[in-house]
C-alpha cells in the first residue's frame, strides 16, 4: 500500500495531473546537465542504435572473441604477406590494424572504424579483379557491425554520467567496477516491479524524513548508499514528498521533465530511465520504488516511518472522534515529539544542485509539509482538548504555540491557546493572541 496523505498539491498541471511545471529557462549548471550540450547527441539516435544491437543478443565476451579472432587473422595475413616474396608492404598495414585494435578492443567507434577500412580494402581488391576481396569485405563489414555492440557491462555514457554528478558506487548493486548489470529497459522494469512485488526486499528497512534524513537497513545505517548519489537522491524524495503530498503515481514524462528541465525530451527520457534503473538497483530499495510503462511510484509497504507513524496515530484518532483515552493520548504526545522538526530539510538545496530550481520538486516539498503540518494539528488539537478536559491546560501550551508558528491560518488552534492562556492567568498573552490572530471576543 503507498503512503498516501490527502492532501492535494495545489501547483499548475503540466503533464495531465501527474506534473508541474514552472519556468522554461534552459539548465547550465554542470549536475544538471550532465547528458546535455556535449551528451545528448549520444543518448538520442544513439542510444536508439544501442538498444537495437542489444537485441541481437550478442554477449560482450562473444563480442570480444569474435573480434579477437578476426584481428589475429588480419595480423596473419599482413606477416604471410611481408614474408611471401617479393614481399607486400600492405602487410605492415594489417598488421598496425591488428595491434591498434587489440589494445582499444572495447572502443566501438574505432573498432568499427578499423573493419569498415578492411571492408573498403576487399571492395577495392574485388573491383580490380580479385573475387578473394569480396571475402575480405564481407568479414570486415560483419565484424563492423559487431564492433558496434556494447561490451560486457559498458552502459552507454555509464562512467560519464556518473563522474559528472560525482556519485560514490562502492556499495551499491549497480557499479562501473562489477559492470555486470544488463542495459535497463522499459519491461525489464516491469520484470522487476512484478518479481518484488512480495515486498521481501523491504523488510528491515527504516526511513526517517522529519528532522535529519535517516534510512536503516536491519540496524545499519544505509543512508550514506543513497545521498552519495545525488540524482537518486533526488528522485527518491521527490517521490517521497508526491506521496504524501497526496499525488503518490507520478508520469515517467513529468518525472523526466522534472529531472531535466528545458532539455529535448528524448534526451531528457533517456537520462530519467537509466537514473531510475539505478535507483531500483540500490540494494535496500528493491520493491520500495515501482515502475511500470506509464508511471513511476514509491510503496513504503511494511518499511516503517515517521509518515508512516504519523499517519496511523492520525487515522486512529479520527477513528475515536478526537476523543483521546490516557494511553491514545500518551501515543499522540509520542507520535507528535518524533515529528515535531521539519520534513526533508535541505531539499532545496539538493534541488539547486540538479535542477538549478527550475522544476517544481521544491514546491512539491513545500505542499507536503502543508500536509505533515495540517496532520500535526489535528493532534494538537486532539491532545489539547483532552488536556483541557483533564484541568491540564498548561500542557500543551508548547505545542499550541510551536503549532501556530508553522501554521499561523489555523484559527482554531489560536483559540484553544487563548483558552489554555486564561485558565493558567495568562490574560496579557491570551489578549496578545487575540489580537495577533484577529480572534473574536467570545
Amino acid at each position: 500500500m503507498a503512503l498516501t496523505f490527502t492532501h492535494r498539491i495545489p501547483m499548475t498541471p503540466r503533464h495531465g495531473i501527474s506534473g508541474f511545471t514552472r519556468g522554461d529557462q534552459r539548465p547550465t549548471d554542470e549536475s544538471e546537465i550532465e547528458m546535455g550540450a556535449l551528451g545528448e547527441a549520444k543518448s538520442g539516435t544513439g542510444g536508439r542504435s544501442v538498444r537495437l544491437l542489444s537485441a541481437l543478443a550478442m554477449p560482450g565476451a562473444v563480442r570480444s572473441v569474435a573480434l579477437v579472432c578476426g584481428y589475429l587473422v588480419a595480423g596473419a595475413f599482413g606477416l604471410s604477406a611481408l614474408l611471401t616474396p617479393p614481399g607486400d608492404p600492405i602487410g605492415w598495414a594489417y598488421i598496425a590494424l591488428a595491434a591498434v585494435g587489440l589494445v582499444f578492443l572495447q572502443a566501438r567507434g574505432l573498432t568499427t572504424f578499423l573493419w569498415v577500412l578492411v571492408a573498403s580494402g576487399g571492395i577495392a581488391v574485388a573491383v580490380a579483379g580479385v573475387r578473394s576481396g569480396w571475402i575480405e569485405a564481407v568479414i570486415g563489414l560483419a565484424l563492423a557491425v559487431v564492433g558496434l555492440i556494447p561490451a560486457s557491462g559498458n552502459r552507454p555514457d555509464r562512467a560519464a554520467d556518473q563522474s559528472a554528478e560525482g556519485e560514490a558506487s562502492a556499495i551499491s548493486d549497480f557499479t562501473p567496477s562489477l559492470g555486470v548489470q544488463p542495459e535497463p529497459t522499459e519491461a525489464a522494469d516491469q520484470s522487476r516491479v512484478a518479481s518484488e512485488a512480495s515486498g521481501a526486499t523491504r523488510a528491515g528497512v527504516s526511513l526517517r524524513s522529519i528532522g535529519a534524513f535517516r534510512i536503516r537497513r536491519d540496524g545499519v545505517d544505509v543512508t550514506s548508499e543513497l545521498e552519495d548519489r545525488p540524482v537518486s537522491a533526488f528522485l527518491f524524495k521527490y517521490l517521497l514528498a508526491r506521496s504524501v503530498a497526496g499525488e503518490s503515481h507520478v508520469s515517467r514524462s513529468a518525472l523526466s521533465e522534472e529531472l531535466s528541465p528545458a532539455v529535448p525530451e528524448a534526451s531528457a527520457r533517456e537520462r530519467f530511465r537509466k537514473h531510475l534503473y539505478e535507483l531500483q538497483h540500490i540494494s535496500w530499495i528493491g520493491g520500495l520504488v515501482n515502475a511500470n510503462r506509464t508511471n513511476v511510484w514509491l510503496d513504503l509497504g511494511s518499511a516503517e516511518s515517521d509518515l508512516a507513524d504519523l499517519r496511523r496515530t492520525s487515522e486512529l484518532v479520527r477513528r475515536h472522534g478526537y476523543l483521546l483515552d490516557s494511553t491514545l493520548a500518551e501515543q499522540v504526545h509520542e507520535t507528535l515529539s518524533r515529528t515535531d522538526e521539519e520534513f526533508l530539510p535541505g531539499f532545496e538545496e539538493l534541488e539547486n544542485r540538479i535542477t538549478q530550481g527550475r522544476g517544481t520538486a521544491g514546491e512539491v516539498v513545500a505542499s507536503a509539509r502543508i500536509a505533515i503540518g495540517n496532520l500535526r494539528a489535528e493532534l494538537i488539537r486532539a491532545v489539547a482538548e483532552h488536556d483541557d478536559a483533564l484541568n491540564r491546560p498548561e500542557a500543551t501550551i508548547g505545542l499550541l504555540q510551536d503549532a501556530l508558528n508553522a501554521m499561523p491560518d489555523r484559527q482554531d488552534l489560536a483559540r484553544l491557546l487563548v483558552v489554555a492562556y486564561l485558565k493558567t492567568g495568562q490574560t496579557a498573552r491570551a489578549a496578545e493572541v487575540r489580537r495577533q490572530f484577529a480572534l473574536k471576543q467570545e
